[in-house]
């Protein structure tokens, strides 16, 4: 008999009250010559979420025969290690208010860039930023290049430095919701960070719709003061408002998880499952 491993999983689903037969294979396949070595992950493709997001259950079983060899253990380790990578790369909504009624538009342009703060929570060590979309963005006068950048947070909760600039559309002039992608943007876990609209170039005249509800849900939130800034000089300085008015945004991400995490545990056991077929083999040769 050839040893196989099965993996089974279920991922953000409560295990007293689902079956690992009810759910469609998110993966079948065949990692080592002559099926030496088989893995399986069953669960909905719709339900995979982060370990940091919601509950994973593992069930491993193994089976070794005489065809044993030691190919079987790298094939082990690389099947858990892709396992690792398979449940930690998913993106995940922290910050949702677009529910929130429209109330007015931003003006942003050359002369005026416009700032809203939020806050990340602490269920990461770090976070990937994946992308933000705005609810609501339109020209009242095109012909410039529109840009979206986060920063950091200064001194009496202004706005800091530049973390990163985002990657969208340089002239939203219709009205609607556009989204913009981060490439390389980390933030901490528990930090305050500006979203930062701005028109780098040209005349354009770009409205951004905001709300006065801080309200939010997905884990991130909106503080209740100096949520709005602007600068009238290009970033050199910042002005606050004392009160709120937030822009309609939906920002998600990835979690970086903290090196206590499941995932670097799995990544253990299968280091663990690795040295064991070696012993296994040597007693067996």
């Amino acid at each position: 008999m050839a040893a196989r491993l099965i993996v089974t999983g279920l991922f953000g689903i409560d295990e007293s009250s689902a079956a690992l037969e009810n759910h469609s294979p998110l993966m079948n396949s065949d990692l080592s010559k002559g099926s030496a070595l088989r893995e399986r992950v069953v669960g909905p493709e719709s339900a995979l979420t982060p370990f940091s997001a919601a509950p994973v259950v593992f069930s491993i079983r193994l089976e070794v025969g005489r065809g044993w060899r030691r190919r079987t253990g790298a094939a082990l380790f690389l099947a858990l290690a892709f396992l690792c990578q398979l449940v930690t790369a998913q993106g995940t909504t922290y910050l949702d208010n677009l529910s929130q009624p429209h109330q007015y538009y931003a003006d942003v342009t050359y002369s005026k860039w416009v700032a809203s703060r939020f806050v990340t929570d602490g269920s990461a060590q770090s976070f990937s930023l994946n992308s933000v979309l705005f609810g609501g963005v339109y020209a009242a006068t095109a012909g410039g290049n529109f840009q979206v950048d986060i920063y950091s947070t200064g001194a009496g909760s202004t706005v800091g430095s530049l973390v990163g600039a985002l990657s969208g559309a340089s002239s939203p002039d219709s009205l609607g919701q556009y989204t913009f992608t981060a490439t390389g943007i980390t933030l901490q876990a528990n930090t305050s960070y500006w979203l930062v609209t701005k028109v780098t170039s040209g005349l354009a005249d770009y409205r951004v719709s905001y709300t006065q509800d801080t309200a939010a849900s997905g884990g991130w939130t909106i503080p209740l003061t100096n949520t709005y800034s602007w600068s009238t000089n290009q970033g050199s300085s910042w002005g606050t408002y004392g009160g709120y008015w937030p822009y309609r945004y939906k920002i998600e991400a990835t979690a970086v998880p903290e090196p206590s995490s499941p995932v670097l545990v799995l990544f253990g056991a299968s280091l663990l499952s690795f040295v064991w077929v070696k012993r296994s083999s040597r007693r067996s040769g």
